[in-house]
């Protein structure tokens, strides 16, 4: 049987629940790779998307390799609000993302391919220099 853990991820931690009782971990290497290694074999991790903060949790999950699932923060919150549950923490929001991964069952992220990886990064990358480009002549012409 599928067991779906939620995980709400800050810069510095990721607060988990369902099914084992909260718990809070550092986001960092060091914390998530022993953690990742200890988790039942059936257990789907599910976060949402934080801002760049689920990067780390989302490659080492990819490593291990371990199914991650990561959703939508406004459907998570849609869905929290149908149920007339609106207190918000970070151990609140790690259970409504279980609850919901529960409830809907979505498919787990496909495992990244390297050159998609490294095409992404470099896109972003010329991004930021063309806004550096744009600064800096928004500065010459000033």
């Amino acid at each position: 049987m599928k067991s779906y853990l939620g995980i709400d991820i800050s810069k510095l931690h990721l607060d988990l629940s369902h099914p084992a009782p909260a718990k809070r971990l550092a986001n960092t290497a060091k914390a998530i790779l022993p953690w990742l290694e200890s988790l039942p074999p059936e257990t789907i991790l599910v976060c949402e998307a934080s801002g760049g903060y689920e990067g780390l949790l989302l490659r080492l999950a990819h490593a291990a390799p371990r199914p991650i699932i990561q959703l939508n923060a406004r459907q998570v919150r849609d869905f929290a609000r149908a149920q007339n549950r609106l207190a918000k923490t970070d151990r609140i929001d790690a259970g409504l993302i279980a609850e919901f991964a529960q409830t809907f069952q979505p498919e787990p992220l496909p495992l990244p391919d390297p050159l998609q990886e490294q095409l992404l990064a470099l896109v972003k990358h010329r991004s930021h220099l063309l806004t550096q480009i744009t600064q800096n002549n928004n500065l010459t012409q000033t």
